[in-house]
């Protein structure tokens, strides 16, 4: 212990509690709270946090301090544990890219999202290219041709339809 009852590590003071030992909190709540409201996508479906973990120190020492105030904790993959194989600390964008709802399209070897292909291809939204397959538009067309194609070039739909 450290001064005023604090651990040596000095993230849980009872004034000060830095972002790393907030998402500590959060995700140990999320795993093994039922009364947490998030618990039934966590705990409930089995999610768990590594033993290693259940200390502190050692997820600080696996994780270190969040890098960035803009960033916080993400599983790699969504259907796994938190542990330092699976976790990282990830900015907002890349954790909406990486949810259970997501749909992945792979086109040459690449394996993006919805929204990451619309983001390389210029479209402000995903939906645009679900548009497009939705229309009878083929993969490889929906995922090379550039987003001011006309109806009279393409033979497809419009812009203003996507």
């Amino acid at each position: 212990m450290g001064m005023n009852g604090n651990t040596t590590h000095g993230h849980a003071g009872s004034k000060f509690k830095t972002k790393t030992y907030l998402a500590w909190v959060r995700i140990k709540g999320r795993c093994y709270n039922p009364k947490n409201k998030k618990y039934p996508i966590y705990g409930g479906r089995g999610i768990k946090v590594c033993k290693r973990w259940m200390k502190y120190e050692n997820f600080l020492k696996d994780m270190g301090d969040c890098p960035d105030p803009k960033l916080s904790l993400d599983r790699i993959d969504v259907n796994g544990d938190y542990c330092k194989k699976n976790c990282r600390w990830a900015t907002s964008k890349e954790q909406s890219n990486n949810r259970r709802a997501c749909k992945y399209l792979e086109f040459n070897g690449k394996k993006m999202t919805y929204q990451q292909w619309a983001e390389e291809l210029g479209f402000k939204y995903g939906e645009a290219i679900a548009n497009r397959l939705k229309s009878g538009w083929s993969l490889e067309k929906t995922l090379t041709t550039c987003k001011a194609v006309s109806n009279r070039d393409s033979g497809g739909p419009s812009l203003t339809a996507l």
